[in-house]
């Protein structure tokens, strides 16, 4: 198993362990939210790291970027299909309730004119995938400047071997 897939189930466990705790325990998602991005850096950086001290302590920042985008795109992918599941099984009357809020807000909403595109968005919250796709890509648009900002800081090149001239 490569470094990235590593990095990237454990940061993808991470994320469904704050999905649980969010759930079963806590209240206020605000919370959670910045506990994510939190995870998201920190399992990044140091899986870059990680690959860096692999590779004799060095990585060129294509590489870092290259190495961090596939850790959170593998993130990304766990967390939406756990995010999918739990919408559909474990905690359907979330779902339920954000289709409901939604049915309130463009209801209360009528006066101003509402049109079929939020209506057809209203109707996209019934259902969990819709939430569960929203979730990655908001992980791969977070993932990306994180692997941006990892790679600069990450980075290393090789020393180039100086030669020096003794007559000199």
């Amino acid at each position: 198993m490569s470094t990235s897939s590593k990095w990237g189930l454990t940061t993808g466990a991470l994320l469904i362990g704050l999905q649980l705790i969010n759930a079963y325990v806590l209240s206020d998602e605000t919370q959670i939210e910045s506990a994510g991005y939190a995870i998201i850096g920190a399992c990044l950086f140091m899986g870059v790291s990680d690959i860096r001290r692999k590779n004799g302590g060095f990585i060129r920042f294509g590489s870092a970027f290259r190495k961090g985008f596939a850790i959170v795109f593998i993130a990304g992918l766990i967390s939406m299909v756990f995010t999918a599941i739990r919408l559909k099984w474990l905690q359907p009357e979330l779902l339920e309730k954000m289709y409901a809020d939604g049915q309130a807000a463009l209801e209360s909403g009528k006066d101003a004119g509402t049109d079929e595109t939020s209506q057809a968005m209203v109707e996209a919250l019934g259902n969990p995938w819709t939430y569960a796709a929203m979730d990655f890509f908001l992980t791969i648009a977070l993932g990306l400047v994180f692997s941006l900002l990892v790679a600069l800081f990450v980075q290393r090149s090789e020393k180039k071997n100086e030669v020096l001239d003794a007559d000199t």
